[in-house]
């Protein structure tokens, strides 16, 4: 059975979602970057599969193939944006930042009488990537597409060298 294309959905516009959008590009994914259009770096329209206004009126397709990333690095919008795509199919949610970050928005959510589901924090990824001490945007975007590549797969993200068996099989 052959699944759907990954669809990644990056919020936020920063210099650091570059390397991120060439990565899935070269990985074949569907890239949707929703962004302040006003200050988005013309290159995203030509590395991306489609941006969006993230003040505009369009939303992305989501669906259980799509992975979200919070990129925005502004704890507000970033908060807003999560509780938004609390609400969709996303299989991955991926958050930029420290723990005490996110732990803060999923507090703040509590708070505020909208505890997040164990289902839902099942889905949350933060901070988001795998640890290969990743220091430049480049490794970190690196660190990020290989968590959701290993989350669709439904494995572990662990060294091979380790894997019991065939590399290929489940």
């Amino acid at each position: 059975m052959v699944l759907p294309v990954t669809h990644l959905v990056i919020y936020g516009g920063n210099y650091d979602i570059h390397p991120l959008v060439r990565i899935a590009r070269e990985l074949g994914w569907d890239t949707t970057v929703v962004t302040n259009m006003a200050k988005a770096d013309k290159s995203l329209f030509a590395t991306s599969t489609r941006v969006m206004h993230n003040k505009g009126t369009e939303e992305p397709v989501i669906d259980q193939y799509s992975a979200l990333l919070l990129m925005a690095h502004d704890y507000k919008t970033d908060f807003s944006n999560l509780q938004k795509v609390l609400s969709t199919k996303a299989a991955y949610i991926g958050l930029l930042g420290p723990r005490l970050r996110s732990e803060k928005m999923l507090n703040a959510l509590e708070a505020d009488g909208h505890p997040v589901s164990e289902e839902n924090r099942q889905r949350i990824f933060a901070p988001a990537g795998l640890d290969i001490g990743a220091a430049t945007p480049e490794e970190i975007a690196l660190s990020i597409a290989a968590e959701i590549r290993s989350h669709f797969a439904g494995r572990q993200g662990m060294s091979l060298r380790l894997r019991r068996g065939t590399i290929y099989g489940n």
